[in-house]
Order: C-alpha cells, then sequence, then structure tokens
C-alpha cells in the first residue's frame, strides 16, 4: 500500500507564528487580581469585551444592564495594573463607575438625577440588574468536566438539571487529559454504553449500545444525521475528535430531535467555533508501538472588533498497533470562518477533512468456534498480537464535509438558527482473514474469507430553528419550532470472482502450513483481483423528515411543564443495477415509504430546592424495518401478495433528581428507566386454535424467487434500569466525570415467536447488554505546576449463546468481569508549555473487545505530549 512522510513542517511553522505573536495575549499575574496586578495586553475594542475579559482574567463576575454598554469603546491597556486601575481606565469619559464587591464587578450609570443626598451619606438609587457575565459554554468545555446547559435533548436552552433525560457530556478539556483522540475512544469511556470492536477501528466492525438497544441516532451540532456522513458504524468509531468542542449523550428515546432509530441514546458533535480572542495551541505526543501525533488549533479575530474572525483545527497521526503487522495513519484538517454581518446577524462557513489508512487489518478478526466439538481453541495461543488479516489487506476513507449556518436575532427574545451540512465519504475495505467462518485443529485448516466493501455516500442536512422566549401564567416560557432532517445515497457495488460464479465476499479454506504470516496470494476476482471492475450495482436513497415543536412552561411557582411533539416522514428507496448501469436489475426498485407519524414529549420538572430538581419524562422513537410480514391463506385469495411490518415503537419512562452545585459547576444525576417496544418482528411457530394456519404463506418482492419466511408483529421485552452520574468541578482543583449504570432485562416467552435475528434477542446479559457497568475518571491541580489523574472503566460478567454452523451445536460465549485503570499527569513548566504523561490499562488486563472474535482490547500502553498555548 502506498504511505507518505509524516511531516512535522506545518506544526514547526505554526509554533513560529505562536511565539512570533505571544505579545497579543494577556497573562495571568502571580497574585492576586483584586489584591495584586494583573498583565493586561488589551487592543482597543467595544467595552463590554474589553469588560468581559477583564472579569474573566482576574476570576470576577461581572454586572451590567444590556444598554448600558452599547456604542462605548473601551481604550488599549498594555501593562501592569491593579484591578481598580485597569476599571478605572476602562471606564474613563463613558459616564459609569464600576465597584468591586467580593467576587463580583458592578458596573453602574454616572447620572446625578439619580443621586439622593442625606444627611451622613450619598446613594445611588437602585438599578435592575439584566445581565452578569458567565462562561460560554466554550469556555466551560475548554476549562471543566462539563456545560451549564444543552439544547440536544428538546432545542430548548435549558440547563443540565432542567432536562428531563439523562445525558453524559465529555468536554474538550477531558478529551485532552484523557488522550480521548478517536470517537470510540469517548464511547467506551460513556457511563452506560457498551462498545464493541471486532478490529483495528477504521477497518474493523464496531458496534454502540445503551440500555440495551443498538445507538444509531447521531447529530452535528444538533442537526439529525446518519452513521453514513462517517462512512458508517464501523468508520465512525475512528473519527478524530480533535475538532469537537464536546461531545453529548443523550440516552433513551430521543425522536423529538432524531427521528427514527431505537430507546437506546442520540449522539450530538458539537464543533469548535472562533472567538474574539486570539487563541494559539500546539500539541505533540509520543507513544507505545511508535505512535506519534501532531496537532494544531488556532483561532483569530481579523479586524479590531473580533466581527470577522476563524478557526482552525489540524491533525497529523501516525504509528503502528499493539496488533502484529498493522500500520495507522490519520490526517484531519477542520477550518471555519465566521462574520457578524450585524449587532443581530452571524454567519459561519466551514470545512471538514478526514482521511485515514490502515494497512494489514480487518472488519473482524478470527471466530471464537471450530468444526469440532473442542471449541475456543481458535487462535488463542497465539496471544492477543496474533493478526489473522492477510498483508493485501487495507482500509481507507475519505470523509469531506462542507457546512454553512446563519443566526439572527429578531430581539432579545426571538432568533432564528438556520444550518446546512454537505457530506462525501468514500470508505474502500479489501480484506482476507482467517478462521472467521471455522478452524479444524485436526485437519490444521482454517476458512479463508476475502471481499471487498467500497462505498461512495453522499449525504445533504438541514436544521431550522426559531428560538424564543415569552411570558405565560406571569411567568418566563420558552419556545422552539422548527424543521430538519437529511437526504442521503449510498452507492455499493459488488465484486464478483474471475468466473462469476461467486460473490467476492465469500470463503475457501487454506491451510495453516501455507498462512506465511498472511503473505499469501490474492484471490482472482473479476477484474484486476479486487481492485478494478465490479458486478451490479446497488443504491440507497434514504430520506428522513420532520417539524417539531416544544416548549418550556411553569404553571407554578416550583413546577416546570416540558411539551413536544415531531411529525416524522420516513422514505427508502433501494435501486439496482447492472455494472455499466445500462439496465436495472429484476426486483428493483424497492421501496419503503410509510405515513408521516407523530413522536410525543412531555416533561415534569418540580424544584425541590432551588439547586436540585425532579423530573418524570414520557419520549418516543420509532424505527422503520424491512421485513415482509406473512399473510394468511384468504389474504393470498384476495389477492395480498405481502405486506411490511409496520414500524418499531419504542416508548421510555424515566423519573429522576438532577442538581446542580457549586455555581453550577458540578452536575450531579439519577435515574430510574423503563423502555418497552412493540412491533417487533419474530418467526411465527404457531397454528390458530380453529385450525386455520396462521400466515404461514408470503411472497417477498425483496428477494429474487419470492420466498419469504412469515413473520408477525408482537410486544419486544421490557427494559429497566438505574443510572448515577457526577461530572464538573468539585473544587477549584478538583474535577471528575462518573457514571454508573444497572440494567435489567425482563424474562421473555420465546417459545410463541423466535426473532428472525439475534439482535432481537435479550434473555441474557451479552457482551452489549452488561448488567453493571461502572467508568470513572477524575484529576486533581496538587500544585499550581502539577496535575495528577485517573480514572477505571469496569464491566460485569457477560454471556451468550452462539451457534456452530459446522458442528450444529450451541456454545455458550463468557466474558468475566474485568476493568481498565488510566494515569494521567501534567506538569505545567511555564505559562506557555505543559508536559503530559498517559498511561493506559495500567495493570495491562487481557479481555475480549467483542461477543464472537479473537480481538483482544488493548494492552498497557504509554504516550508523552508536549503542549504549548499561546
Amino acid at each position: 500500500m502506498s504511505s507518505f512522510r509524516f511531516s512535522l513542517a506545518p506544526i514547526l511553522v505554526a509554533l513560529t507564528l505562536a511565539y512570533t505573536h505571544d505579545a497579543l495575549q494577556p497573562a495571568w499575574s502571580q497574585n492576586s487580581a483584586s489584591s495584586g496586578t494583573i498583565a493586561l495586553a488589551l487592543e482597543s475594542q467595544p467595552l463590554n469585551r474589553a469588560l468581559n475579559e477583564l472579569a474573566r482574567q482576574a476570576d470576577m463576575q461581572l454586572i451590567y444592564t444590556p444598554d448600558m454598554l452599547s456604542g462605548l469603546q473601551a481604550p488599549a491597556l498594555h501593562g501592569n495594573y491593579s484591578l481598580r486601575q485597569a476599571l478605572d481606565q476602562l471606564l474613563a469619559g463613558s459616564g459609569l463607575s464600576g465597584s468591586i464587591d467580593g467576587t463580583n464587578i458592578l458596573i453602574r450609570r454616572l447620572d446625578t438625577s439619580h443621586i439622593q443626598d442625606t444627611d451622613e451619606t450619598r446613594t445611588l438609587s437602585a438599578i435592575t440588574v439584566a445581565g452578569a457575565y458567565l462562561p460560554t459554554t466554550a469556555e466551560e468545555a475548554a476549562t471543566n468536566y462539563t456545560v451549564r446547559r444543552s439544547s440536544n435533548a428538546t432545542k430548548l436552552d435549558l440547563s443540565i438539571k432542567e432536562t428531563p433525560q439523562s445525558l453524559s457530556i465529555f468536554t474538550q478539556k477531558q478529551i485532552e487529559d484523557q488522550n480521548l483522540f478517536q470517537v470510540v475512544d469517548i464511547l467506551k469511556n460513556t457511563p452506560g454504553v457498551s462498545v464493541q470492536e471486532f478490529g483495528v477501528p477504521g477497518a474493523g466492525r464496531a458496534t454502540f449500545y445503551s440500555r440495551g438497544y443498538a445507538i444509531n441516532n447521531f447529530q452535528i451540532d444538533g442537526m439529525p444525521t446518519t452513521a453514513s456522513m462517517f462512512g458508517g458504524a464501523d468508520m465512525l468509531a475512528s473519527m478524530d475528535t480533535a475538532l469537537y468542542e464536546r461531545v453529548e449523550i443523550i440516552r433513551g428515546s430521543t425522536g423529538l430531535t432524531t427521528g427514527t432509530g431505537d430507546p437506546s441514546a442520540s449522539i450530538n458533535f458539537v464543533r469548535k467555533r472562533p472567538g474574539y480572542e486570539p487563541l494559539r495551541q500546539v500539541s505533540l505526543s509520543y507513544g507505545t508501538h511508535a505512535k506519534r501525533r501532531a496537532e494544531v488549533d488556532l483561532s483569530q479575530p481579523f479586524n479590531e472588533s473580533g466581527s470577522f474572525r476563524g478557526r482552525m483545527v489540524a491533525v497529523a497521526a501516525e504509528g503502528n498497533h499493539w496488533m502484529e503487522r498493522v500500520h495507522e495513519k490519520t490526517r484531519m484538517f477542520y477550518g471555519i470562518l465566521e462574520a457578524d454581518l450585524s449587532e443581530d446577524t452571524t454567519v459561519s462557513a466551514g470545512f471538514t477533512g478526514f482521511g485515514k489508512h490502515v494497512d494489514d487489518a480487518t472488519p473482524h478478526g478470527s471466530s471464537m468456534r471450530t468444526d469440532t466439538d473442542s471449541v475456543y481453541e481458535l487462535f488463542r495461543d497465539k496471544g492477543r498480537h496474533f493478526n489473522s488479516a492477510t498483508q493485501w489487506s487495507y482500509a481507507k476513507q475519505d470523509t469531506r464535509q462542507w457546512f454553512v449556518d446563519a443566526r439572527h436575532h429578531f430581539n432579545d427574545d426571538w432568533k432564528l438558527n438556520a444550518s446546512y451540512q454537505h457530506t462525501s465519504s468514500s470508505p474502500d475495505r479489501v480484506y482476507g482473514m482467517i478462521g472467521v467462518n471455522y478452524y479444524n485443529p485436526v485437519n490444521n485448516a482454517a476458512s479463508l474469507s476475502y471481499g471487498r466493501i467500497n462505498t461512495d455516500n453522499t449525504l445533504h442536512n438541514l436544521d431550522v430553528t426559531l428560538l424564543g422566549k415569552f411570558q405565560l401564567f406571569g411567568r418566563d416560557a420558552q419556545l422552539a419550532v422548527g424543521f430538519n432532517g437529511y437526504k442521503g445515497k449510498v452507492v455499493n457495488p459488488s465484486w464478483f470472482t474471475e468466473d462469476r460464479n461467486w460473490y467476492c465476499n465469500q470463503s475457501d479454506s487454506i491451510n495453516l502450513d501455507d498462512w506465511n504470516n498472511g503473505g499469501i496470494a490474492l484471490p482472482k476476482c473479476r477484474g484486476n483481483y479486487l481492485v478494478d471492475l465490479h458486478g451490479p450495482i446497488y443504491e440507497n436513497h434514504e430520506k428522513q423528515y420532520g417539524a417539531f415543536l416544544s416548549t418550556k412552561i411553569q404553571p407554578l411557582e416550583r413546577v416546570s411543564l416540558i411539551l413536544g411533539a415531531r411529525m416524522h416522514k420516513y422514505g427508502l428507496d433501494v435501486k439496482g443495477y447492472t455494472a455499466d448501469r445500462s439496465a436495472g436489475l429484476d426486483n428493483y426498485p424497492q421501496s419503503i415509504h410509510y405515513p408521516s407519524r407523530f413522536i410525543p414529549y412531555a416533561g415534569l420538572i418540580y424544584e425541590l430546592t432551588p439547586v436540585t430538581s425532579a423530573y418524570l419524562s414520557y419520549t418516543g422513537i420509532y424505527k422503520t424495518q424491512q421485513v415482509v410480514r406473512g399473510v394468511t391463506q384468504k389474504e393470498i385469495e384476495d389477492g395480498v401478495r405481502f405486506r411490511l411490518m409496520p414500524p418499531r415503537e419504542g416508548n421510555t419512562v424515566e423519573l429522576g433528581v438532577k442538581s446542580a452545585l457549586l455555581d453550577d459547576n458540578l452536575n450531579l444525576q439519577a435515574a430510574l428507566f423503563r423502555m418497552h417496544e412493540r412491533n417487533v418482528p419474530y418467526i411465527y411457530q404457531t397454528v390458530i386454535s380453529n385450525g386455520d394456519p396462521a400466515r404461514l404463506s408470503c411472497r417477498n418482492p425483496y428477494s429474487a424467487n419470492g420466498d419469504c419466511t412469515p413473520v408477525e408483529a408482537t410486544d419486544g421485552p421490557t427494559l429497566s434500569g438505574l443510572e448515577l452520574s457526577i461530572a464538573g468541578q468539585i473544587s477549584e482543583r478538583w474535577m471528575i466525570n462518573a457514571g454508573y449504570a444497572y440494567l435489567h432485562l425482563k424474562s421473555y416467552d420465546y417459545q410463541t415467536y423466535v426473532p428472525p435475528s439475534y439482535d432481537d434477542v435479550m434473555t441474557s446479559y451479552d457482551f452489549n447488554r452488561p448488567k453493571h457497568t461502572f467508568s470513572l475518571f477524575t484529576s486533581y491541580k496538587l500544585t499550581d505546576s502539577l496535575t495528577l489523574g485517573g480514572g477505571v472503566r469496569w464491566k460485569s460478567h457477560t454471556w451468550q449463546q452462539t451457534y456452530n454452523d459446522y458442528s450444529g451445536k450451541v456454545y455458550n460465549f463468557s466474558q468475566g468481569s474485568y476493568a481498565v485503570w488510566d494515569l494521567m499527569a501534567r506538569y505545567d513548566l511555564n505559562k506557555h508549555a505543559t508536559l503530559g504523561l498517559n498511561i493506559g490499562n495500567l495493570f495491562d488486563k487481557v479481555y475480549f473487545a467483542n461477543n464472537a472474535s479473537s480481538y483482544y482490547g488493548s494492552p498497557r500502553n504509554v504516550s508523552a505530549s508536549l503542549n504549548f498555548k499561546f
């Protein structure tokens, strides 16, 4: 495979520029801001921005009325000032005065008409404080392990305490502290989320589960999207996280904001945005298996007022894997330009490019079964470093995204947000792997599976939301109304063998004496060995969109209601063509189009104390399914040849308590949930009591010969559980993100119905559905320079049954409970440079990363980093 040199030239150029412009950045004084001095380097700018920057550096809260600072300009300040001196300098000639009250800076008007004399004192008449300085969400994400607010669940501007669903947030700060460079790393550390990795990220299959169901709902900056935006869930696992300000995981049914899916969770990726102040950050790291990484994050205003600004994030990473022969390369570039067209209107445009190349890796490791009774001997004796991939296997990914958005404020209460994004991705995997289907230790032979997966994906996303505040019952209320959705196309060619008798995605047999560490010949498929020509082409055209409305009202002083609904439409058209697209295939096109569906949302919040609330919520979601339902003999006589199964419906009831402590810097959550799904497809095996055969005949237009297995819709299992979490700052020096999840599977009778796929079986605590999970990461700043941290991921015992096609027997696969411990240390060399050390899997725990193959979890690994901020 082709390779390219890992170059640090762009990084060194950026580093040089950062040093050159260091004088533009304000710096902290060693002394307290209120009693000592602050080293300031403020250019002339709008007064509100200058005062906010002064308050930020002084770690104070700024209080003022919104119109007080309008149109005022602040002078430039360069040098060391006390807080009092700086405040007086900035307010000189403005007609305003500033007072310091503890941790607050109060701005007042100097207006003699408001001054009243008494015998002993002269005081200003009372003013209404309409605004208070709080850190932005971006500032919180850069300095804490949580944020104060999120609109991910309802589209409303709610605090975490007001959101009636359980959620986890991974901020930029925690992502950097833990070295969570890939999306899969974040999800493995998310409480209550189970991850299965079947191979090296970027090449191997990956699945994500929450509350017993697969996670297939995603958002980007609040826009609903699909995994095909990233090239599929397998490729999503390896996406780089450097461009994200934070990643939010909302658990349960999320149909209000995402439309179709399972009652599991929704993952929202929030991209970094440019700020009004310069930011320059460079990170270099080197670790186990010669892994090296360089990352640049630059944000810069391009004019004096900051009304035109931009941000760029770039990553170059390369190295080996802990599996033999595997080599990985990653490149990522993210750029965004943002402009304030007026005080009320802001527009943005950006681009993301991501590329990953993995050599000698396949979608799946060797299976843990044989074609004899001696199960689970397969390659275990070779250890976790053994690579079952051929030397000609590879995986490539190329994803490009263009996006634009606009935000307009009609007034202080109402605003309109509109976003559009176009994505194109071209994942390409050529694979050859042994032992996936069977291994025969007697004959020293194993299956050799080979093929190619090469798709072209395009996706269009749109989101338009009107947000507003109004008065109802004499109290503040909120409203969000809008339209969003996406339209996508996946082009999937099939690959044939040279004689066109078999698809290339097939399996042969190989004697392991000829394995030669993967150095075997590429099977002769049609054309030039899997890479030039292909057979029929299949296209999936998927479209889903909907209109939504949500509102928060407060009918009583301590009671809030959140009500919402969505009308959603889904459609899927599958087309088939010959290799040269000259003609369509038989039985195509195929279509699934359902009538619009109503999705409800309701939440009740009761304020127990000013910092603690209890809530009860009901949330819904539905999922379309390409399953042909059986028909009775009478229906066949009446001309009914097939019926599609109705959509699956998954509803979640959740009862919880949330607290926001320490000025909303620490969020605590406790939730009980119960979920039930209807219209689950099961193979019907009974006869109706009156003797009439029950749906034992059907015709399937989606199969070549029209045959189908009769199925019927029934209620699915009921799942319930408990989730606990704590995230944020316990003190100025101590941060934490921890959570525990308990899942209860209610016993279910499978005697009448047999599920058509294993994914619907929930009779045991399998790998995707552990009974108990716990995750923790915490850091503590021991001194002004030294920070230490550590964490653990624990998963309870899981097991499930596996059917061996060759022996015809059912075997149990078991993974005992295990814990993986990590450590972190950061040392500030000076105010610009920080030295870091991360150790993953400290005790080198050996465990399997999935339920079906011999792919293990990552062994112990160490990385050192050097970070520069200017």
